[in-house]
């Protein structure tokens, strides 16, 4: 960022005289910027990654009911992601805070507790991508080509982010809460 910092740029480009140089400079250092945003928080590194791969995570894809059977499982929204068991999960935490109204300690106890849980959900997705990385299988049985341990890893990336953007959606409402 120091060698793209617009201001850093406008003494080049006065030097330079060269218009195009400065707009190119500034949309890069916003690029940069966008960039440090995305990957600092890790449900949005997360959701980058599964757009690289090619199989993003659609915040309104078909429902199950809604889909022919001609289309694939991935194309599911996050909450048939990320199942039933953890949406109550989520709702019991959500009730949790609505019923600690303004109480300081219970509210930052909950806070802690569910802070676990999200660093649970993102070591697990982080070990999964380092593991998919290095070329280990995960936990799947693999034919000639590789193509299942491929796909699980995926399928479960897709669904340790789906419940990551849970994690944050709660981790907001829990800071509203207590500010």
């Amino acid at each position: 960022m120091k060698e793209y910092h617009p201001d850093k740029q406008l003494h080049n480009t006065t030097t330079n005289n060269n218009d195009n140089d400065d707009s190119e400079q500034s949309i890069t250092a916003e690029t940069i910027t966008h960039a440090y945003q995305t990957l600092k928080v890790p449900h949005t590194r997360a959701l980058h990654w599964l757009e690289l791969h090619g199989c993003p995570l659609l915040e309104d894809g078909p429902k199950r009911s809604e889909r022919n059977d001609d289309e694939p499982e991935d194309d599911a929204n996050p909450q048939e992601l990320v199942g039933m068991e953890f949406l109550m999960e989520i709702m019991e935490w959500r009730e949790a805070i609505e019923d600690a109204g303004s109480d300081q300690p219970k509210l930052e106890a909950i806070a802690e507790e569910t802070r676990i849980l999200q660093t649970k959900c993102e070591t697990a997705l982080k070990d999964l991508l380092v593991e998919d990385d290095v070329g280990v299988d995960v936990d799947v049985d693999v034919d000639v080509d590789g193509a299942i341990a491929k796909k699980a890893t995926f399928s479960d990336a897709r669904q340790l982010t789906a419940q990551l953007q849970y994690w944050h959606k709660l981790e907001t409402t829990l800071k509203d809460a207590i500010d």
